[in-house]
């Protein structure tokens, strides 16, 4: 269902609508971030020279039985960055 989606129809919070389109409920995630050099091509399509410092984020989210139901990576300049996370 998300594949065909357009881009307008996507919500500011990724995971209810997994819930509410692929009956998905996201349990846990793993996240893991790194820090990277931007070769020239990904320094090309980000606007950055080669060599650049850039983060690498991966992200695994898991359904209660531990299945994985979603797999994602981002990469970004490093200027700037900052993570913020709220655990409740």
């Amino acid at each position: 269902p998300l594949v065909g989606l357009p881009l307008h129809d996507f919500e500011d919070l990724l995971y209810p609508q997994y819930e509410r389109l692929c009956r998905q409920v996201v349990a846990t995630a793993r996240e893991t971030l790194s820090v990277r050099r931007a070769d020239k091509a990904l320094a090309r399509k980000l606007s950055l020279e080669a060599g650049r410092p850039v983060i690498h984020v991966h992200r695994v989210a898991f359904d209660f039985a531990g299945k994985p139901v979603e797999c994602r990576s981002t990469t970004g300049s490093a200027d700037g960055f900052q993570y913020e996370i709220e655990i409740r």
